[in-house]
């Protein structure tokens, strides 16, 4: 049931996410808005893991760690948030999100690709409205 409860809290705070930064990007440009979020997030970050003893696992980890979650950072939090922002700012936080939303289609496919996973029926379906989903979207945004 924790599980569930952190899930559906994940959701509210990405749901929500786009509202604030549309909001924040009235007075600021893109990238102080992506900087401030990132500064904040970082400060909050690191209180965590100093108090809960994350920190010290640092020195342990392996250059390739390092590496992995430098592409991480740079990929999610910089190139992806700058992206989406642009994206809130072009046609608005709804749309944004609802094809942001669509990520979801990348693990599927990786899997297919990378894993030789097998998809039933439910997964074509599922990903099948998703699709006619982003394309109703796309639509009205435009």
């Amino acid at each position: 049931m924790l599980a569930v409860l952190l899930s559906l809290a994940t959701a509210i705070s990405w749901g929500t996410n786009p509202l604030f930064a549309r909001r924040a990007m009235l007075k600021l440009d893109i990238i102080s808005t992506n900087f401030y979020g990132i500064l904040a997030g970082l400060v909050v970050i690191t209180t965590y893991s100093f108090f809960s003893g994350d920190l010290a696992v640092i020195p342990t980890l392996h250059p390739e760690q390092f590496l992995t979650f430098a592409v991480v950072g740079i990929t999610t939090i910089v190139l992806g948030r700058t992206m989406y922002y642009v994206s809130i700012t072009k046609i608005g936080a709804g749309p944004s999100i609802s094809i942001v939303g669509a990520s979801i289609l990348v693990a599927p496919a990786v899997a297919l690709l990378a894993f030789n996973e097998v998809v039933n029926l439910k997964m074509a379906l599922g990903i099948l409205m998703v699709f006619v989903g982003l394309y109703f979207i796309a639509r009205r945004a435009e």
